[in-house]
C-alpha cells in the first residue's frame, strides 16, 4: 500500500488551482482598465485646462476689441478730418505720417518707414455713418522706443498737410483702464467748460489741464448757433496744447 502524501511533498513549482487563476485573471485585467481610465482622466484634465486657457484668451480678445487691442508700441492720433473715401483717407494719412518723418531727419525712423515697420489705419477700420467726428488714426511701430521717438517729433512738428488741424493731437496708446480714467477726466473737464461757458479746459496725458487763453465753443447746431451739451463735453479733446497755460493742471481723478 502506497504511503500517503503530505502537503508538504508538494512540488514548489506546482501551479495554483484553476478557481485561483481566474480570480487573480479578473484582478490582474481590473486593474488594467483601471489604469487605462486613471490615464484617460488625467489627459481630459489636460485638455479641460487647454480648452479653459483658449476660452480665456478668446473672451480677452472679444473684450478688446470693444475699445482697440492696446499695444505698448502704438501710437493714438486725434483730431485729423477724413477724406470723402477710405482710399484717400489712408492715402493722406500716410502722408502726413511719412511728411513728419521726413521733416525729423531721423535715420531710425526714415529705416522704419521704408522698410513698412511703421503701419497707419483708421479705428475703427469702418467709417461710422452718423458721426460727424473723424476717427482716430492708429500708428503701430516695431518697438516702445520707436514709438516715443517718433511721437516727440509729432508733436513738435505742424507741418503743411496737418497745420490747420489746430486741434489735433497725438499721444501713446492707452490702456483699458487708461481709457477709462480719460473718460472720467473729459467728462469733468466738459462740466467745468459748462460752468465756464467757454472751452477752458481739456484733458492731456491723464490730467485736466486749464488753457492759457480760453475759446468759444465750436458752433454745431445751425438753428441756434450754440454747441451741444455732448460737444461741450467731448471738443476738450481737439484743443491745440500750444494754448495750455505755464505749469496750471487740475488732477480730478
Amino acid at each position: 500500500m502506497p504511503a500517503r502524501r503530505s502537503k508538504n511533498d508538494e512540488p514548489a513549482s506546482a501551479s495554483p488551482p484553476a478557481w485561483l487563476k481566474e480570480i487573480l485573471q479578473r484582478w490582474d485585467d481590473y486593474f488594467t482598465r483601471f489604469d487605462r481610465i486613471f490615464e484617460l482622466v488625467l489627459k481630459m484634465q489636460e485638455t479641460q485646462q487647454v480648452l479653459c486657457n483658449s476660452l480665456r484668451d478668446l473672451n480677452a480678445r472679444v473684450s478688446a476689441l470693444g475699445e482697440g487691442t492696446f499695444n505698448d508700441a502704438a501710437i493714438t492720433w486725434v483730431g485729423i478730418d477724413e477724406k470723402e473715401s477710405d482710399h484717400a483717407t489712408q492715402a493722406f494719412d500716410r502722408e502726413a505720417i511719412k511728411e513728419v518723418i521726413e521733416a525729423s531727419g531721423d535715420k531710425e525712423l526714415l529705416r522704419e518707414w521704408n522698410n513698412k515697420k511703421i503701419d497707419v489705419r483708421r479705428y475703427p477700420e469702418i467709417r461710422p455713418k452718423k458721426s460727424m467726428r473723424p476717427r482716430i488714426i492708429k500708428i503701430t511701430t516695431s518697438s516702445p522706443q520707436v514709438r516715443d521717438n517718433l511721437l516727440d517729433h509729432m508733436r513738435r512738428a505742424r507741418l503743411s498737410l496737418i497745420k490747420r488741424f489746430v486741434h489735433s493731437y497725438a499721444r501713446k496708446d492707452y490702456t483699458q483702464e487708461e481709457l477709462e480714467i480719460d473718460r472720467n477726466l473729459r467728462k469733468k473737464a466738459g462740466q467745468l467748460n459748462r460752468q465756464e461757458g467757454r472751452l477752458a479746459y481739456v484733458v492731456r496725458d491723464l490730467r485736466i489741464h486749464k488753457l492759457k487763453t480760453p475759446h468759444d465753443f465750436p458752433t454745431d447746431n445751425p438753428f441756434n448757433g450754440g454747441p451741444s451739451q455732448r460737444n461741450m463735453e467731448d471738443n476738450n479733446a481737439y484743443s491745440p496744447r500750444p494754448s495750455l497755460s505755464d505749469g496750471q493742471r487740475i488732477d480730478s481723478r
